[in-house]
């Protein structure tokens, strides 16, 4: 049965793998699948060959909530995303590993010409322009936050976690003038505010097209 979806590849960037890597990818799989079933078509799942990871979703609303878990999880180890809305062909109790069709051909093609510009995710779904906007947002959040040290995301989570830079210092063994340095100079205020702003978009986006499929449904 062929089907048009949205098909989130991911492979696992080239270097050095990190020790626990398949644990670590099953655990990021069960915490999408819980937190976002309602979004997907088919479970987030670990690949084999290549290494990465594979869904197919039934709107683009939460790629990027997604792939930020996906590469928060792994870290520090990368992964490439590709997001591509076309069609794909399912068989009953098909191997994720085996998906085929026009959607997993233009997959590879994106992910071939990724890896060349050193970028973490590119996204053909509907309009040129806005495919380029949003992907070019995701990229720019991204490898920011790829740059921040093992420290200053320790106290970030921390902080999260918490609520209050003096219960974050008091647990990691810092001065809260510490911590209000370390979340200062990360810009994290700044990165959460366009991480919102992406996550709006990306709704608006995916509203837009499902009102146009829908209006494509009605007329045949």
């Amino acid at each position: 049965m062929k089907q048009k979806l949205y098909l989130l590849w991911g492979e696992t960037a080239s270097g050095g793998m990190v020790d626990d890597y398949q644990s670590r990818l099953e655990v990021i799989c069960r915490v999408v699948n819980s937190r976002y079933s309602k979004h997907l078509h088919t479970p987030l799942s670990p690949l084999t060959h290549p290494r990465g990871v594979v869904a197919v979703l039934l709107n683009l609303s939460r790629v990027y909530d997604i792939l930020d878990i996906v590469l928060k999880g792994l870290y520090p180890q990368s992964m490439r995303f590709v997001l591509v809305h076309g069609f794909l062909e399912e068989t009953p109790d098909q191997d994720i590993n085996q998906l085929e069709g026009p959607a997993r051909e233009k997959a590879k093609q994106m992910m071939a010409h990724l890896e060349q510009d050193g970028l973490l995710f590119e996204m053909s779904v509907d309009r040129k322009e806005t495919d380029l906007a949003l992907s070019g947002l995701v990229n720019s959040v991204q490898l920011f936050k790829q740059g921040l040290s093992a420290k200053k995301r320790r106290i970030i989570s921390e902080y999260v976690k918490t609520g209050k830079q003096s219960l974050a210092a008091e647990n990691l063994n810092m001065t809260q003038q510490g911590v209000s340095k370390a979340l200062k100079s990360s810009n994290w205020r700044e990165i959460k505010d366009g991480e919102r702003k992406l996550q709006r978009a990306l709704e608006i986006y995916s509203d837009r097209l499902g009102r146009k499929q829908r209006s494509l449904d009605d007329f045949y």
